[in-house]
């Protein structure tokens, strides 16, 4: 027993050495709380299901595994801790194996070598756009390279073989991660005494083995294929890589050429040392103390430079920015409106104000606190128009179609909803685009449509049990009668089909085309469900947004149809900004100002008498005319002039 736990402290010691113990848990660490995963998950979630049809996919292309591997990683970052942990095996699988390469290419120390990779990984994964399945690749082209170094002299003259056996298998499970084993383990053996045309037939090998396997890859027919189909064009692999990726997968052999010259040089100078009998030795305390020394400075300088280069590569407000949109798909709205006050000017995009603007009206703050917050453009996403400060590394075409979708369900225009929901997952294939699908399905009572989007939903391993429970609803009752969310959704439908009025079809020899203003199209389902107060408070946000304080007082009567406790301060500010502009005379009746028949609070009436008495104290331009609005709580007020300069 006690030589089996020896055995064990052992091999653990070899697989979990403290410095690099040490390493992982900063990983960890910076992953969880820096970089959040979760935020990862949002900017390169793909719908990933879990059967074979799917997995088979990945198994027809060069690189295929480590890319399911990699989304498998990534599902897991949805719940934030577990995708940490699981990528940080990851990393450690990188490293263990590299830190066992380097040490068979250089027996007496690796020396630092084996943290450049480490480094170079930890500013990567801080990255929203870095695919998981680089660093897999890379774990699995490392891994390989140690069992070629270590079994290497077992096979002889077998060597080309295995050597050509193993760049093929590296190549179908790692694709371009091939040329790190390949250039690794080629850097050994030229470094190796040994025939010149054994060292050539192994270049020859690996060639031949690189080109073989996507000789057979490319010999499937795109029919085989259920979702993904690969590239048809030659050195499509090569082709993917960008610069980071370049970066990641040449320090290894970077790395491994510095160790195997370094350790040539000291065999060549080993010839000219003096014997070991004529070197006076040093005290065996002195030395032990200089080696714990100078593990301590190693130590240290990793976890500096690691900590360095993780805080030169980490985006803060582009992780402020994706959680506001990751909670607004959560419906968390109160952590929505807490991020929105902290988007910086540069990234404050039209999705970021869509999602704030939707935040509001779940809360029920849209008509008090909406110009707390930027506005800009419109109140939502506009179709094909994403505007400024977008994020590149999104797929703005497929998050505008999703994000009108989602709207316009909440709306109540369910055939919209459907379109804009198609468009996103043809962009894009999603988990997310699949839910939308079937919550429109299930509220138009499609129980088939709704049961097969469902069905392949169930699959997914973020939102199958949401799936799940929705095909054992629709089992119970197919109607779905009673649900509060789809009764709700129903509640708000059109009455009628009004494509032709909200809609400019566009002739198209191709393929049909439409124009759509999505103003008009929650105008229309205002006209047509008077009490859709979702539509109400939007068409006033257009209208307001875009300073067209007229049409804002003139729908400002439908808010009696709505248990406004008053009307809303935003409201009445817009009404008497468009009584001045139109030069209308106020009603004054039984002693109240009153704009279209609506009365206008004490509160706003003293507010724009100081705001009228700062302004005529001197000439003020149009940012101090804003300024003074909104010291005085005149937010739309603030708005307007800042906009308008009137």
């Amino acid at each position: 027993m006690k030589a089996f736990l020896q055995r064990v402290l052992v091999l653990g010691a070899a697989l979990f050495p403290a410095r690099l113990v040490l390493f992982l848990g900063l990983f960890a660490w910076h992953l969880q709380v820096t970089v959040d995963s979760r935020c990862v998950f949002f900017a390169q979630n793909d719908l990933f299901l879990w059967n074979y049809r799917f997995f088979r996919d990945f198994l027809l292309t060069a690189g295929g595994l480590a890319g399911w591997l990699g989304e498998l990683v990534l599902q897991a970052c949805h719940f934030g801790w577990p995708g940490a942990l699981a990528l940080t095996a990851v990393v450690w699988l990188v490293l263990i194996a590299t830190k066992g390469f380097m040490k068979t290419v250089s027996p007496s120390g690796t020396g630092a070598m084996w943290t450049a990779p480490a480094i170079v990984l930890v500013a990567v994964h801080s990255r929203y756009d870095y695919p998981f399945s680089i660093t897999i690749g890379a774990a699995l082209a490392m891994a390989a390279a140690l069992g070629y170094v270590r079994a290497a002299d077992r096979w002889g003259g077998w060597r080309v073989l295995w050597f050509a056996a193993l760049c093929a298998l590296v190549y179908y499970a790692a694709g371009a991660a091939f040329y790190v084993f390949a250039f690794c383990t080629l850097i050994y053996e030229f470094y190796r005494p040994g025939s010149r045309w054994a060292k050539l037939g192994l270049i020859a090998g690996a060639t031949a083995a690189r080109f073989a396997v996507e000789r057979v890859l490319d010999s499937f027919e795109p029919g085989s294929f259920y979702l993904h189909i690969p590239a048809a064009a030659a050195f499509a692999e090569e082709r993917s890589l960008n610069a980071v990726v370049v970066a990641v997968y040449a320090s290894f052999p970077l790395g491994a050429l510095l160790l195997a010259d370094r350790a040539a040089q000291r065999r060549r100078k080993k010839s000219g040392d003096p014997p070991p009998s004529t070197v006076a030795d040093a005290p065996r305390e002195l030395t032990k103390s200089g080696g714990r020394l100078r593990w301590m400075a190693g130590t240290v300088l990793l976890i500096v430079a690691a900590i360095v280069a993780g805080r030169i590569a980490a985006r803060p407000n582009i992780r402020t920015v994706l959680t506001l949109h990751e909670c607004a798909d959560g419906e968390r709205w109160d952590e929505v409106l807490r991020l929105g006050t902290r988007v910086p000017a540069d990234l404050y995009s039209a999705y970021v104000v869509h999602d704030v603007n939707l935040a509001l009206y779940h809360t029920d703050r849209m008509t008090t606190d909406m110009f707390s917050y930027r506005q800009f453009g419109s109140p939502f996403v506009l179709e094909w128009k994403p505007g400024p400060c977008t994020l590149s590394m999104l797929d703005l075409d497929a998050l505008t179609m999703r994000k009108l979708g989602d709207l316009h369900l909440r709306l109540g225009r369910m055939n919209d909803a459907e379109y804009y929901a198609h468009e996103s997952y043809v962009r894009h294939p999603s988990a997310k685009c699949l839910r939308l699908l079937a919550k429109t399905a299930m509220a138009k009572h499609e129980v088939e449509q709704a049961r097969l989007f469902l069905s392949v939903l169930r699959d997914d391993l973020v939102y199958g049990s949401w799936a799940a429970d929705w095909l054992t609803r629709l089992q119970r009752a197919p109607s779905l009668t009673g649900d509060t969310e789809i009764d709700r959704i129903r509640s708000l439908r059109l009455a009628e089909e009004d494509i032709y009025q909200t809609a400019t079809f566009i002739p198209n020899t191709i393929i049909a085309g439409r124009d759509v203003s999505t103003p008009d199209q929650i105008a229309s389902l205002l006209r047509q469900n008077p009490q859709n107060r979702m539509a109400f408070e939007y068409l006033m946000a257009v209208y307001l947004v875009n300073t067209d304080v007229a049409a804002a007082a003139a729908l400002l009567p439908k808010a009696a149809d709505f248990s406004y406790p008053g009307t809303p301060p935003v409201y009445e500010e817009a009404a008497m900004v468009s009584a001045r502009a139109n030069r209308s005379k106020l009603d004054t009746a039984d002693g109240k100002v009153a704009v279209n028949g609506c009365v206008i609070s004490e509160q706003i009436l003293d507010r724009i008498h100081r705001f009228d008495e700062a302004k005529a104290s001197g000439h003020l331009d149009r940012e101090e005319i804003s300024r003074l609005a909104g010291e005085l709580g005149l937010a739309y007020f603030q708005f307007y002039y800042g906009r308008r300069g009137d």
